[in-house]
């Protein structure tokens, strides 16, 4: 299996110096036409149908180039991820900030990241991922990597250095917690079918709590 990465380290697009060249700026533009295309191709089509050769006609580039670029279509949905991960990691930073972190303000804050989530430009994304996740399983480990890493910190943040083994439930919790909204947000907002019932927030923002907050589990 191809390892790689799917998101920086530091959470950053792009880090342009302000000495960019025409030719590089040009350069620039035309990876993000690419991906522009892909993300409109991926959202008609599905990850799995669409092809490098739909994803050049639409940009209006050449095979030559897109591969210029990128490796294969995984490499592209990464980048349609990067995107998407400073506001999505910006959220969980504010949920591990809250004070007091009570049941009520962790049940606030996963009613508002649902909502968000289910915004047209963010709902669209999440099913371009989830479409990528199930189809390619190179995507889907990197996808578990980068939850992992992102519950972990924020685990240390909230609760200090743990005992591997604790530090190890509360991840899984967390990580569990994120694909059940992942999961809301693609059903009830993409494809409109509504089979969660009432308590859907309350059993996420238990899930969080336990994780993030509660001081022994």
């Amino acid at each position: 299996m191809r390892r790689v990465e799917l998101l920086p380290s530091d959470n950053r697009i792009y880090d342009t110096a302000p000495t960019t060249s025409i030719r590089e700026a040009q350069k620039e533009l035309t990876r993000q036409r690419i991906i522009d295309a892909a993300f409109v191709m991926f959202q008609q089509l599905g990850f799995r149908s669409t092809t490098i050769d739909k994803i050049v006609k639409r940009a209006h580039v050449n095979r030559t180039t897109f591969y210029l670029h990128f490796k294969d279509k995984i490499d592209v949905a990464i980048e349609i991820g990067r995107r998407y991960v400073p506001g999505f990691v910006a959220e969980f930073d504010r949920l591990v900030s809250l004070e007091p972190a009570s049941p009520e303000a962790v049940k606030e804050w996963v009613t508002g990241f649902l909502i968000t989530s289910g915004k047209e430009d963010q709902k669209i994304v999440n099913y371009v991922l989830g479409e990528a996740t199930l189809a390619e399983p190179t995507f889907a480990v990197e996808f578990s990597i980068f939850l992992e890493r992102l519950g972990k910190r924020l685990i240390r943040q909230s609760l200090g250095d743990l005992p591997i083994e604790e530090k190890n439930l509360r991840t899984a919790e967390f990580i569990s917690a994120v694909i059940l909204m992942n999961k809301y947000t693609t059903h009830t907002s993409v494809q409109e079918i509504s089979f969660f019932g009432p308590g859907f927030e309350d059993v996420v923002a238990g899930m969080l709590s336990r994780a993030l907050f509660t001081p022994d589990i």
